[in-house]
């Protein structure tokens, strides 16, 4: 009776193995990034062929997360992405692709701002003619790691390397302006509108200085306030009460400038951009 139990069992189980078999090949695998050596092993055995790699390494990292966000429950592994970006650009510095990829994918969906950064500073000092790397630096530094005076510095590269971004320099005197340095916005702008025959960049470069060098004697005359009474002005109206300004001046851009006490800054309520208009954001 055992035997005959286990042959009918047997008998079952063979029957289904062709249709196990069967889904199993039609059912689709779930992609995944392979394990990577250390980078030293990798560039040593991929002897001449290092830039084949890099580009093979950045179509992986790119097939895989275009497979993984088409799968429903399915999350990246951003972190093994990364690895591979980062093989892929240390094996060629100048696959503009892969640091494309990484700035879009593990910057803005994983969240790795600072290793993305790692791989654009070591790739600028290679590819120091391409404006992309400190734009993307600048940007980096501004949104996501709230470091005006270090986007400025990257901003300021780029807006170098390519003067038809023409919104870039006063973006930068803003960027040093947020980050207390008003007197550095200042000469930056002055130098960048010595530099231009853009007429209409050498008009929003005049009406920035005009904005910072305000700011910058209306914050003077704060400090002259707070000399004279020992406390800061609830307003900038104070200024003009305690007999230190004969009057506010006019903001540039359309807006007022008022004092905030938080940071004891003088702020502008346009943030310097023209009312009214569109086109100037920066």
């Amino acid at each position: 009776m055992k035997r005959l139990l286990c042959l009918c069992a047997g008998l079952l189980l063979m029957s289904t193995l062709p249709w196990l078999t069967a889904a199993r090949n039609d059912a689709p695998s779930p992609e995944k990034l392979g394990y990577n050596p250390s980078f030293e092993v990798t560039y040593f055995s991929s002897l001449e062929y290092r830039y084949l790699l890099s580009e093979l390494l950045f179509y992986d990292a790119a097939f895989y997360y275009g497979t993984i966000i088409e799968t429903p429950g399915q999350r990246p592994d951003y972190i093994m992405m990364g690895r591979y970006i980062d093989y892929a650009t240390r094996l060629n510095a100048f696959n503009i692709d892969a640091y494309y990829l990484g700035q879009a994918i593990l910057v803005w969906e994983g969240g790795l701002v600072k290793d993305m950064n790692v791989m654009l500073e070591r790739g600028f000092k290679r590819r120091n003619w391409d404006f992309y790397l400190p734009f993307f630096l600048g940007f980096n530094h501004a949104y996501f790691l709230n470091d005006p005076q270090g986007a400025a510095q990257y901003m300021s590269q780029a807006a170098k390397l390519n003067p038809r971004m023409t919104f870039l320099p006063t973006y930068v005197g803003r960027l040093y302006y947020e980050a207390d340095k008003t007197e550095q916005a200042i000469q930056y702008l002055k130098v960048v509108y010595e530099g231009t025959f853009d007429q209409k960049l050498r008009k929003s470069i005049l009406v920035r200085i005009s904005t910072l060098e305000s700011i910058q004697f209306l914050e003077g005359a704060v400090r002259k306030f707070e000399q004279k009474t020992g406390r800061r002005p609830a307003e900038l109206d104070e200024l003009v009460t305690a007999g230190i300004l004969k009057g506010i001046p006019p903001d540039p851009y359309g807006g007022r400038f008022y004092y905030d006490r938080s940071d004891g800054r003088v702020k502008t309520s346009s943030k310097m951009a023209l009312q009214g208009a569109k086109n100037d954001r920066h």
